[in-house]
């Protein structure tokens, strides 16, 4: 078996982050006027196929007041980029990942704060999110039934190939399995 290309140019390389808010901002620590990712201490990132991603990083800092930055709360959508800078000026980087803030701890120390944030993709968040059912309906048969019948509005948005794509079904029909779906 044959050995992979060195990622590093003759060896040497610097490792970057990249943490901006979910707008496409870097996020600055203010204090030292340094975009954060220049005072993470570790960071991982598990991409798994199918499964969401996930990971953390660690910010060090001596700016305490970063831990109450309105970006790096729960929830918050966070984009990130990883990779290496080499010494001719040239980089490898990965794609921008797009993730959400799931839990962090924090530690005061004497020289100021360890952050700790861990984020995963938003399926962990979908996962997690109970259904809404409309009106009083609670079961998932009453609401399919009523569905069929005609008796409730649909929404439907497709999110996977075409973007912004969003179709609202106000006036359905009851399906008797004759009827073709017709186009308006």
């Amino acid at each position: 078996m044959e050995d992979s290309k060195p990622v590093l140019l003759n060896g040497n390389g610097t490792p970057y982050l990249a943490i901006f808010d979910g707008a496409g901002s870097p996020i600055m620590d203010i204090f030292n006027d340094l975009p954060i990712g220049m005072e993470v201490e570790n960071f991982n990132y598990k991409y798994t196929e199918g499964k969401g991603d996930k990971g953390k990083f660690t910010i060090v800092t001596d700016f305490v007041d970063i831990v109450d930055h309105p970006s790096l709360q729960f929830k918050m959508p966070l984009k990130i980029q990883w990779g290496w800078i080499f010494s001719d000026s040239s980089f490898k980087s990965s794609p921008v990942r797009l993730v959400n803030i799931k839990s962090h701890q924090i530690e005061f120390t004497p020289d100021g704060v360890r952050f700790t944030i861990e984020f995963a993709d938003a399926k962990m968040f979908l996962e997690a999110e109970p259904s809404k059912f409309v009106g009083d309906k609670t079961d998932y048969l009453e609401v399919f039934n009523e569905l069929a019948m005609g008796n409730m509005p649909m929404t439907v948005i497709d999110y996977s190939e075409k973007a912004g794509v969003h179709l609202e079904i106000r006036d359905n029909n009851p399906c008797d399995g004759k009827t073709e779906q017709r186009e308006k």
